[in-house]
């Protein structure tokens, strides 16, 4: 079997309670502030390896000091991915750069996100490139997001396409990828607002999420899925579009389910498990995800999954 490489971001996240979203200019009260790893490659990369994928993660962490190791931040999130299996032993330290930060305003289980990329962007295309030869290859699968350099970001899926890799693309921040780049990508993994951005039709219900489906295809995306909060995920197999169901849970922090489910998905390819199937096992892994605060820290083992 294969590995998953994530070449993705990596940040430390800050997240602050509220009864809801603050407006424009509005200071509000909040509670239960918790700072935990996070960054969407790095928390796709640990749900791959909980997972039970063999998980390489390349990515960029911030430097305590000019030639020293990582800062605080960055230290902290390497611990986590080693500790749940990730080899990060790809992972650059950036001098003169701090390690990314997110902050997230958690309100009724759903959640605002504001990042300073910092050292996420810090590889171009040269560099990642260099990285990926001699690594990716056949029976692989890649997974990409839009927290890093964009252009580094399309190389890397096109150079792992051309290796025999398969590649997964998650457009978030949402982003519609380049003409030139969506020949490449086997599997786009996207929710609501991502769809409603690439294509103009917001997936709310069964007829519009098969138009959004539909449009997809039409500008040529191979697989794409959308993941639909709490009334699960959709995508399309032999012309039909169907749904998987959420695994029904009392849902407590949004932040990683989204992550989670693009970790599970790709194992479950990487066993070569059908397309239901592992959009099932993924749906549950991020229905899980929902029941903790937190980012790392609320995605489950694998066998907290199938024991569920």
């Amino acid at each position: 079997m294969g590995k998953i490489v994530v070449f993705g971001s990596l940040n430390m996240d800050m997240s602050i309670r509220s009864n809801r979203m603050p407006l424009v200019g509005e200071t509000i009260s909040g509670s239960d502030f918790i700072q935990n790893p996070g960054g969407k490659g790095a928390n796709q990369a640990m749900a791959a390896a909980k997972m039970g994928a063999k998980t390489v993660m390349l990515g960029s962490v911030g430097a305590a000091q000019t030639g020293m190791g990582p800062d605080s931040n960055g230290v902290a999130l390497l611990t986590s991915l080693k500790k749940a299996g990730v080899d990060t032993s790809r992972v650059k330290t950036v001098d003169g750069l701090a390690t990314s930060v997110a902050i997230i305003v958690n309100a009724n289980g759903n959640n605002a996100i504001v990042i300073d990329s910092e050292a996420n962007c810090s590889k171009d295309v040269n560099t990642i490139i260099e990285e990926l030869d001699g690594l990716i290859q056949e029976g692989d699968i890649l997974i990409t997001q839009n927290e890093c350099d964009m252009n580094a970001c399309y190389e890397a899926i096109k150079f792992a396409k051309e290796k025999g890799a398969i590649t997964m693309h998650n457009p978030a921040p949402a982003l519609k990828p380049g003409k030139d780049v969506i020949p490449f990508i086997d599997y786009l993994v996207l929710n609501e607002l991502e769809c409603q951005t690439i294509t103009g039709i917001l997936p709310y219900d069964e007829y519009s999420t098969k138009d959004a489906i539909v449009a997809l295809l039409d500008m040529g995306f191979k697989h794409p899925i959308i993941t639909l909060g709490a009334k699960g995920s959709a995508a399309i197999s032999n012309k039909i579009v169907f749904t998987i169901d959420a695994y029904p849970v009392e849902v407590v922090d949004t932040t990683a389910a989204g992550d989670t489910y693009i970790g599970a998905l790709a194992t479950q390819l990487l066993e070569e498990k059908d397309l239901y199937e592992a959009m099932e096992f993924a749906s549950k892994a991020a229905s899980l995800a929902t029941t903790k605060r937190g980012a790392q820290s609320a995605i489950p083992t694998r066998e907290e999954v199938e024991n569920e």
